[in-house]
């Protein structure tokens, strides 16, 4: 049952905010997805894979 559990809310969960910063009344949030591709955009590939590895492939 707990396995089960896990599986249905593996995605949900890393396409939830993780952080969420409010700086100067602007609000902005981000998941781990979003994270992720940021990092891809802004050249960091290492670090951008890791983060794959270790959050999103991993269970």
């Amino acid at each position: 049952v707990l396995s089960l559990t896990g599986l249905l809310l593996y995605l949900p969960a890393n396409f939830a905010p993780l952080l969420t910063f409010n700086i100067l009344g602007a609000a902005t949030s981000s998941s781990l997805f979003q994270s992720t591709l940021s990092m891809f955009d802004q050249g960091e590939y290492l670090v951008g894979i890791l983060v794959v590895l270790t959050g999103l492939i991993c269970l």
